[in-house]
């Protein structure tokens, strides 16, 4: 038996750095999250806290957990604005301290990222520690989101997505706790999988109503109100095509047109793919169409990205590196420019397009034939 050759200087190198970036980095990195962030003005879970929070406990003594819908009360970014399924998700967490309340929902966030890349079949260590370097994975941990959690059940819907009660359940939840998930109910009618569609419908629609009917309706009439006075405070100063146009000198108004019309046509790209029969692609286009489509996005939203770099690229590569660079383009509220949030959805556009692997056509000029 021949001996093992041992391996080069360049591949111990290699090796290193992808155990000290891929393993120790992050883990460090969310450690002291987790070790340091308690000290800052914020505290970690910052939003669980000082939103969901107060709200389950609304939710839990039959209160309801919405606020004044005025600009003074949704200017700070303190208040509820989610449908009550959200609050009642987080009635447990009042059983406890509010500081070990916070520990444990920045935990059960931060295993959501693992959890979303093992249910689509992601086996590449690699992978899971550039996850965990990503900017929208750590934002969503530090703030105690939703966004990771909303992955790992979109997720599951795509796993599951040929039977009926599995993406109900996954999807339908989905939609209850974040309302700009809808265009996932579209990709499922484009497949022609209707059954799935009512199921989805039927699901969400529950989850939302019983909720509220547990709290008799409270601000169930005002929400509408509700969420139109939160956009006019927070979209003019997020991640979106809309805010970029405007802050190139278009108007407001002619700017979110220009934004809903990026996300139509990502849309359409994915009923295209799905009149194709091409399943993969249709989902990974309504998840996109989604982000685009959504009138208010944060970094944390882009953790959702999650979800279509697995499903496209399970093994390593330059997609599962390159939103860890978001870092560097923070939005300050009304100190935001519009080359950051530009270079930020670039970047974003340029991990799908990496993911898929796609490499630009190149033409072969070929001899004319000899007569």
């Amino acid at each position: 038996m021949a001996a093992r050759r041992p391996a080069s200087p360049l591949t111990l190198g290699r090796r290193a750095a992808e155990l000290f970036g891929l393993g120790i980095l992050p883990v460090f990195m969310n450690v002291a999250l987790l070790v340091l962030e308690p000290r800052s003005k914020g505290g970690v879970a910052y939003d669980f806290r000082v939103a969901f929070l107060p709200a389950a406990r609304a939710v839990a003594h039959g209160h309801s957990p919405f606020g004044a819908a005025t600009v003074s009360a949704l200017e700070p970014g303190t208040a509820f604005v989610y449908p009550p399924a959200a609050a009642f998700v987080f009635v447990p967490f009042t059983w406890v301290p509010a500081q070990g309340a916070a520990y444990a929902l920045s935990i059960l966030v931060l295993a959501c990222a693992p959890a979303t890349l093992h249910v689509l079949g992601v086996r590449d260590w690699r992978c899971y520690g550039a996850s965990l370097l990503w900017a929208p994975v750590w934002e969503s941990v530090r703030c105690g989101a939703l966004s990771l959690p909303l992955a790992l059940l979109l997720a599951l819907a795509w796993r599951h997505r040929r039977r009926i009660a599995p993406v109900a359940g996954a999807l339908g939840s989905a939609i209850a706790l974040k309302l700009f998930v809808w265009p996932l109910l579209l990709w499922l009618g484009a497949m022609r999988r209707w059954k799935s569609v009512g199921a989805v419908a039927i699901a969400a629609a529950f989850l939302v109503v019983v909720p509220w009917a547990a709290l008799g309706f409270a601000g169930f009439s005002g929400y509408p109100h509700l969420l139109r006075v939160l956009s006019s405070i927070e979209a003019p100063e997020s991640y979106t095509v809309g805010v970029v146009v405007r802050k190139l000198g278009l108007g407001w108004g002619a700017a979110q047109l220009v934004g809903y019309a990026a996300g139509a046509l990502v849309l359409a790209g994915a009923v295209r793919a799905a009149r194709r029969n091409d399943d993969r692609t249709s989902f990974v286009l309504a998840v996109c169409a989604a982000l685009v489509l959504s009138p208010i996005v944060w970094m944390h939203y882009f953790a959702l990205l999650l979800v279509p770099v697995a499903i496209m690229s399970p093994g390593f590569g330059l997609a599962w590196l390159l939103p860890a660079t978001l870092f560097a383009f923070p939005i300050t509220p009304g100190a935001a420019s519009w080359q950051a949030i530009a270079t930020a959805l670039a970047i974003a556009a340029a991990t799908l397009v990496t993911s898929a692997g796609f490499r630009p056509p190149v033409r072969i000029l070929r001899p004319a034939p000899t007569p």
